[in-house]
């Protein structure tokens, strides 16, 4: 078993622990998402030795448990790329998180939720450059584990349907990840 696998079983296990809580069980949430990132590669990591910035489409899905006091468990999964050139130009990153957050009610139908979470992320080259490894090795892609910063404001228009926005950023191994995305939230 490796080692996303090992990891993404632990975060479900978190998940299903927290929905199965006595009382008022909170909401699952199942998330789809489009968007923008921006991925900044270090020249060190790259085969030619220049630093670059990859502008690309993003696109992912999470589940999450919200808690009623408002707690947020959430696992998902991403890519970004670039549709027509990514598999030349490289710069890809896919990756499995998860995190801890809180929703706050604004009023109106609106929440706010800041989140800390833990991406497991793989940063592929492309058919044109390499990525380099810590110890200068050419590689197909690379792969690590960093923290991340996530704030999302959500329109919820009943108790089932929301929509809104998702700010994320992370200070990875190689760069620099950032992204604004387009959620479609789905409670049960």
């Amino acid at each position: 078993m490796d080692k996303n696998t090992k990891w993404s079983g632990v975060a479900v296990v978190a998940l299903l622990a927290g929905a199965a809580n006595g009382g008022d069980r909170g909401q699952f949430q199942i998330t789809p998402y489009l968007g923008h990132a921006n991925v900044k590669v270090d020249g060190r990591y790259l085969e030619f030795g220049n630093s670059e910035s990859f502008d690309q489409w993003l696109a992912g899905i999470s589940a999450a448990y919200r808690a009623p006091f408002g707690l947020v468990v959430e696992i998902g999964t991403a890519a970004t790329g670039e549709p027509i050139f990514g598999w030349a130009t490289g710069g890809e990153v896919r990756e499995t998180y998860g995190a801890l957050g809180y929703e706050f009610e604004l009023g109106r139908g609106w929440h706010l939720a800041p989140k800390l979470g833990l991406t497991s992320w793989r940063l592929k080259g492309g058919d044109l450059e390499d990525v380099v490894d810590g110890s200068g090795e050419l590689r197909d892609s690379l792969d690590g584990e960093d923290v991340y910063l996530e704030i999302d404001a959500t329109r919820h228009f009943n108790s089932h349907v929301g929509i809104g926005l998702s700010l994320k950023y992370a200070a990875v191994e190689f760069g620099e990840v950032t992204s604004l995305a387009f959620r479609f939230v789905w409670s049960l």
